[in-house]
């Protein structure tokens, strides 16, 4: 038989099925401070417009003594439109919850498969917020400040209550943290996790 690795054909071995991923973006307010460097000048990302599934950046470039780069020198527009739901500055966590995990909690309850979050960006962007959710929220799941992932916990024993009394179920959850090449398991103090030969962590 002619050998193949296309994600098809093992959905198709394996019997599962494979969900096409979802990206959501999320802008957060505009930070007091914060940016990066390139050679001693300042380098930030100008968020142009987001609408209709559309994000526009610009690269601005400080060129010295507080002087900006005028418009058309030095600005790179980049278009991006691979996300399927942009969330503006006044998206609370509910609305963000309910774009990018709801749907993946109910498929991983009723379906039974693996399901994974996976939250990107640079640092102070906004992630931990995003998906633990406010300080003031972490000791109460039902605070309005509480992040995607106490909402799916509460969501997944929700959907697995209206489940039959007689149907038994063992769940697993991993949080990690990838930052600088670094490994973290962030349910257990942020213990440094080793990654195996197969690519999976260990020691969580």
């Amino acid at each position: 038989p002619k050998a193949t690795s296309s994600a098809s054909s093992v959905a198709a071995a394996y019997r599962v099925p494979l969900r096409e991923p979802h990206v959501v973006v999320r802008v957060r307010p505009l930070a007091e401070e914060g940016g990066h460097s390139a050679n001693g000048k300042h380098v930030y990302k100008r968020l142009v417009s987001w609408d209709n599934g559309e994000i526009v950046l610009d690269d601005n470039v400080e060129l010295g003594d507080g002087q900006r780069s005028k418009a058309g020198v030095l600005s790179r527009p980049q278009v991006y439109t691979f996300a399927r739901d942009i969330l503006g500055t006044d998206a609370d966590q509910e609305s963000v919850y309910k774009s990018s995990a709801s749907e993946l909690v109910r498929s991983f309850v009723q379906d039974g498969y693996n399901a994974l979050l996976f939250a990107y960006g640079q640092t102070g962007t906004g992630k931990t917020h995003t998906i633990f959710g406010h300080t003031s929220s972490w000791d109460d799941v039902n605070h309005e400040q509480a992040g995607i992932f106490p909402r799916a916990v509460v969501d997944i024993f929700k959907e697995l209550r209206s489940q039959s009394s007689t149907t038994a179920f063992v769940l697993t959850a991993s949080a990690m943290e990838f930052y600088m090449c670094q490994c973290t398991d962030l349910l257990d103090e942020n213990k440094h996790c080793v990654i195996g030969d197969d690519h999976a962590p260990l020691g969580l």
